[in-house]
Order: structure tokens, then sequence, then C-alpha cells
């Protein structure tokens, strides 16, 4: 059981995201959603060097 990174309620975590190097936790997809369009959540951007998303590597 954890804490969820939105609303706080303690139960079990069903998303995660990493966010600037951190993991977040969250209890539903809704939550994980109201949590990226507060953060003005958009896709990473490619890296030229690997040509992967920043939140992969």
């Amino acid at each position: 059981v954890a804490k969820c990174s939105m609303c706080n309620r303690s139960r079990k975590m069903t998303e995660s995201v990493k966010w600037l190097k951190e993991i977040k936790h969250f209890c539903n997809l809704q939550c994980l959603i109201q949590f990226c369009s507060q953060q003005a959540c958009t896709p990473s951007p490619v890296t030229p060097s690997t040509g992967k998303s920043a939140l992969t590597q």
C-alpha cells in the first residue's frame, strides 16, 4: 500500500510513471490524467543522440 501522488489516498496503486527522475504512483487512471493535466504533461522531446524519449532513458 502506498500513497497516490495526486489524491494522497493510501491504497493499492494501479498506475505509475517516471516524472522528473522520480516514480509517481497513482491509484487509478483518473488520478494519473489529472496529475498530467495539472503539470501540463506533454510527450517528452526525443533526444538527438539516442532517438529515445527522455522518459524511457
